[in-house]
């Protein structure tokens, strides 16, 4: 009885496959490697940095209530405060 492939199984059963060697003994020896660049490692941290970072929110309700009492007591639209803003927006920029 001669087998030649059951399912996806390539190949004669018990035969190496092509990118297989065959050690002196008859048996399998797998040479398979993998080799992950460096520009793919920091793909994939960056990716789980970005996969935590949406995680977590920037938004904080006590910050939030803050500026709102600022508001509401004219603090943020006092003239030191604008400056500060705009001193602020001019380094991001």
């Amino acid at each position: 009885m001669d087998i030649r492939q059951i399912g996806n199984v390539p190949g004669e059963l018990g035969q190496p496959l092509k990118n297989q060697r065959v050690k002196s003994d008859g048996t399998q020896s797998p040479e398979d490697r993998i080799e992950i660049s460096d520009s793919a490692r920091a793909a994939q941290e960056a990716a789980q940095l970005a996969k935590a970072a949406k995680g977590e929110s920037d938004v904080r309700p006590e910050r939030i209530e803050e500026v709102r009492q600022a508001l509401a007591e004219g603090i943020l639209l006092s003239p030191d405060a604008t400056k500060r803003l705009a001193e602020r927006l001019a380094d991001i920029l």
